[in-house]
């Protein structure tokens, strides 16, 4: 869990959006646990909750295309 959240630190937003979209794609990577300690960031002010949504949305969305 720490090494999830020192690179959550330094990579952002970036590290969300390549998680959700590739749990999207199929492969079995968890992307609840980065959304949950991306929470947390958030909540603590070190990342915006609104770009965290965005990011998580268009992911997620970009990976339901056929």
């Amino acid at each position: 869990m720490h090494q999830m959240q020192s690179l959550l630190a330094e990579h952002g937003l970036l590290l969300v959006f390549g998680n959700v979209l590739l749990a999207q794609l199929g492969l079995p990577l968890p992307a609840v646990p980065m959304l949950i300690v991306a929470g947390a960031f958030a909540a603590s002010g070190q990342l915006a909750p609104a770009a965290i949504l965005g990011v998580t949305l268009a992911a997620s969305l970009l990976g339901d295309l056929p």
